[in-house]
């Protein structure tokens, strides 16, 4: 006999978001962010370019924003200080893609807020 109870929790659970990873300065991009999506850069199913012209209008003048499919490096402005572009980045980053992803910054933010400072 099926538990009716079971069958209403295992419908009415919610899935996961995809994870989405922005990380400050890794190895190799020093100067930039780079930008990885749970889902995306392997066996040809690369990021699409409306990500990019989500971020583009999201983040303005300035920054510079490569799709190398299977992640986004950005570029922030020279004259615009690490901290400012930090909550730029992110701030665009929660407001263009986190009803969609579960968002984790690295190396953006103070360690008890790394995960995510605007949840």
């Amino acid at each position: 006999m099926e538990n009716p109870e079971l069958s209403k929790n295992l419908e009415g659970r919610e899935q996961a978001k995809p994870k989405s990873w922005v990380a400050w300065a890794g190895p190799g991009h020093e100067h930039e962010y780079t930008v990885n999506f749970e889902g995306y850069g392997s066996s040809g199913n690369f990021i699409p370019q409306q990500f990019v012209e989500k971020l583009k209008a999201m983040l303005g003048e300035g920054f510079i924003i490569d799709n190398r499919g299977s992640r986004l490096e950005i570029h922030p402005p020279q004259d615009t200080k690490p901290f400012d572009a930090h909550f730029n980045v992110a701030g665009a980053m929660q407001a263009c893609f986190g009803e969609e992803y579960k968002m984790e910054f690295v190396n953006m933010f103070k360690p008890e807020i790394e995960t995510n400072p605007f949840e």
